[in-house]
């Protein structure tokens, strides 16, 4: 017997779960939802939601006390008129009004509460005023302590109302279907709306716990999602650190390469093009029929070709081998002008030559600009070039200097010369210089500096080359 009772108990039960979760539950959430759209932040959707689903549930409580003034019909159509305007909110607020929405149903319930208290009793109605317990929450749920100055403005609005309640209700005639005013303001009716009014703040109270704790628990989630999001943000950074970190590292390794292998072709350039000049000193000897010159010549070149493979293999040389090659390149170049020039090349004291390196082949281009296009032109004897090596702070100056004819003369003469091939000595050094440069912080630099004597005329050329060591 009690297995058959359990058994409809549950049957009933699932019957109304189907119910509420079939009609109940999305009519409720559609209530609930006028006036929501996407641009409404968190706290005004909570708002509206909460306004629209107040508007619901007080209209709804309502219905049943309408029946009891079935045979007042003034108050009847009062209290009908209420209910109607208790929904007013719902319209309001899908009409995107959430402010007046508010304001409504927070200034409309106290007025029709003094029109009803009037109308049904003569004198104040004492049980009526109870009621008032209830509005005061209304202010508080409807803008809460995000909007302190409207939910002050409310309580103020509620407690005019409560403060002028004697004087409104004497002033609102009792209806004519009201025989006394024991019908309706009586104990037991006071003591119905103590325990109503009880109700609506214990209610409310316990929705803004609801929602306080559905808040809280939002934004830990939120935050709990914004942590791990930030993990997972921190680890991809620091994979992408690490992967771009690893790209600087190989596009560097790469770029010193393309760095080393473009010095490397410059040299390269570089070497035959002195050579073909060392072969062409050679090949006037030779056709002069000088052959004592020849063989002084071939043995100084031997050398200077044996100096120069020795150097060649390393990005930089001992400062003693690179003036020991300018110096054998220097002879050959006087032997093949006939020693027309005499040079020198001196060394600061302070410098220790064995020890101290710069790159290999960079004064040779310019010593040679000094001897073809300076000292081979001058007419009169006496040429002098003079290699200078100082020590300047961290620096090596390094100063080639020459008696000769002067750059612009120089010019002029090469512009009227007709030349069975280009000179590309100098332009390949300076191309040199800025790979050199590319990565330094301190740079190789070269100025040129022409010489006047006391009348303004030509009297040599000055290069000046800084290497810093």
């Amino acid at each position: 017997m009690l297995k058959a009772l359990s058994e409809s108990l549950n049957a009933k039960k699932n019957a109304l779960s189907r119910t509420l979760t079939r009609w109940v539950r999305p009519l409720w959430r559609w209530v609930s939802r006028q006036g929501i759209t996407d641009e409404l932040s968190e706290d005004r959707k909570n708002k509206v939601i909460l306004t629209n689903r107040l508007a619901a549930t007080v209209s709804l409580v309502l219905i049943g006390p309408l029946f009891n003034y079935i045979q007042v019909l003034d108050v009847f159509i009062l209290h009908f008129l209420a209910i109607l305007s208790y929904l007013m909110p719902l319209l309001i607020n899908r009409l995107g009004w959430y402010s007046t929405a508010r304001w409504w149903f927070v200034i409309t319930p106290p007025v029709f509460n003094l029109i009803g208290a009037g109308l049904l009793t003569e004198g104040p109605a004492s049980a009526a005023k109870i009621s008032f317990m209830a509005m005061i929450i209304l202010p508080i749920l409807l803008f809460q302590i995000t909007e302190w100055f409207q939910m002050l403005l409310g309580l103020g609005w509620v407690f005019l109302t409560v403060l002028s309640f004697d004087y409104v209700t004497d002033l609102v005639p009792r209806s004519a279907w009201i025989a006394n005013d024991a019908h309706y303001d009586n104990p037991h009716v006071a003591h119905m709306g103590i325990i109503r009014g009880m109700v609506m703040l214990t209610v409310a109270f316990i929705y803004l716990q609801l929602v306080n704790r559905g808040n809280q628990q939002k934004l830990t989630k939120a935050l709990d999602e914004t942590d791990r999001q930030r993990a997972i943000l921190d680890d991809t950074n620091a994979l992408l650190r690490q992967q771009n970190e690893e790209i600087e590292r190989q596009r560097l390794d790469i770029e010193h390469i393309n760095h080393d292998l473009r010095l490397q072709a410059l040299k390269a350039q570089m070497d035959p093009h002195f050579l073909f000049n060392a072969l062409g000193s050679i090949q006037h000897f030779i056709l002069k029929q000088e052959t004592k010159e020849s063989l002084n010549y071939l043995a100084k070149f031997s050398k200077l070709i044996r100096q120069m493979l020795e150097n060649s293999v390393n990005d930089r040389v001992a400062l003693a081998d690179e003036t020991r090659a300018l110096s054998y390149y220097i002879d050959l170049e006087r032997l093949r002008f006939e020693n027309k020039f005499e040079y020198h090349i001196d060394i600061d004291e302070t410098i220790d030559a064995e020890r101290t390196e710069i790159p290999p082949m960079l004064l040779q281009p310019y010593i040679e600009n000094a001897i073809l296009h300076g000292l081979r032109p001058k007419e009169e004897g006496g040429g002098q070039l003079k290699v200078v090596i100082l020590r300047q702070f961290d620096d090596l100056l390094c100063i080639i200097e020459d008696n000769g004819i002067g750059r612009e003369a120089a010019a002029y003469i090469n512009s009227h010369r007709r030349r069975s091939h280009i000179s590309r000595g100098t332009s390949f050094t300076d191309s040199r210089i800025r790979l050199l440069n590319a990565n330094r912080t301190q740079a190789v630099s070269a100025i040129t500096i022409d010489l006047m004597d006391e009348q303004g005329n030509p009297r040599g050329t000055r290069v000046e080359l800084k290497i810093p060591l």
